[in-house]
């Protein structure tokens, strides 16, 4: 399985690295979506044949995610059309993302989501635990 991790990482730097140096910043960023999505098509593979995981299923756990993810995006670069200052821009999109892939998650019961939040609270009520034994 780490034969395809560094599979994957010598193919991103390659296309990464050629991308930017002779298109810009954007092909850079354009080459890693590609490179991502040859990544995922090439870790897919042993889960599909070792595990029994096929691809569509794959697609299906991927999906809640990935579409929260472009929501959250499309609506934090709405903020780049007013007229701030580029810190003030960053300093409210950032947590904007947060609050806004939080609360999609939390609405749409995203199960990774769920599973984090169970862990953090698994978490803290041993933590609380441990503090009062103490």
């Amino acid at each position: 399985m780490l034969k395809y991790h560094y599979g994957n990482f010598i193919i991103d730097s390659l296309i990464l690295i050629l991308s930017s140096m002779w298109f810009g910043v954007l092909a850079m960023a354009l080459s890693s979506l590609v490179g991502s999505l040859c990544s995922q098509i090439i870790n897919s593979w042993p889960n599909k044949k070792l595990l029994n995981y096929s691809y569509l299923e794959q697609i299906k756990d991927i999906l809640p995610s990935l579409l929260i993810a472009l929501i959250m995006g499309g609506l934090v670069y709405c903020v780049n059309f007013i007229d701030l200052a580029s810190w003030l821009k960053l300093f409210i999109q950032v947590p904007l993302g947060i609050i806004i892939y939080i609360l999609l998650s939390w609405l749409f019961k995203v199960e990774t989501f769920t599973y984090c939040i169970n862990l953090v609270k698994s978490f803290l009520r041993k933590r609380k635990e441990v503090n009062v034994n103490d």
